[in-house]
């Protein structure tokens, strides 16, 4: 079901919203919110919001793609939208069929850095139980530990940047 909602209802002047590309299911699944990139100048959603929703439809995740407030409006608006839309992804996990701790952001370009700023810029939300800590973190609990990406990536080598990503062992570094 593709439907678009408006985040502010009754604010003025603001035109941020969320589409929702919910799959036809009785079994709730995990969700990720899709941030097109687009400098904080424009939000490039005709090319990586509903492809990459799509993609993500595919793989057995709800989605939803976030149009947010970009220039003039600078920070904190773009986070607010942000962390606006996963409140009321939460808030209607039961009736769209949402794991509600299974909720997680992919962005790209500056969505990427609005995608990463929900997990680290947050003050900690009350039942959100990180993996590893058993304790609150954040929006988010899901993030990737990158140490040694950039050392051994200077290479230039796409296997050097792999093999940076998986780690020493060949496993994963990611810290959930």
């Amino acid at each position: 079901m593709i439907e678009k909602i408006d985040l502010w209802k009754g604010k003025e002047a603001c035109s941020s919203c969320m589409t929702t590309f919910l799959l036809p299911t009785l079994t709730p699944r995990p969700a990720v919110l899709v941030i097109p990139g687009g400098g904080y100048t424009s939000v490039c959603e005709k090319t990586e919001g509903p492809p990459a929703a799509l993609a993500f439809n595919r793989l057995g995740f709800h989605a939803f793609v976030l149009n947010y407030r970009v220039a003039p409006n600078r920070f904190p608006a773009p986070l607010e939208d942000a962390v606006r839309a996963v409140k009321i992804i939460r808030a209607h996990a039961e009736e769209w069929k949402i794991i509600p701790d299974r909720i997680v952001s992919c962005g790209f370009s500056a969505g990427g850095h609005l995608a990463g700023s929900l997990g680290i810029l947050q003050k900690p939300q009350p039942g959100l139980a990180a993996v590893r800590t058993g304790r609150a973190e954040s929006i988010f609990s899901p993030h990737i530990r990158l140490s040694g990406f950039f050392r051994e990536a200077r290479s230039g080598t796409p296997a050097g940047r792999l093999r940076s990503m998986r780690g020493r062992n060949g496993r994963s570094t990611a810290c959930w």
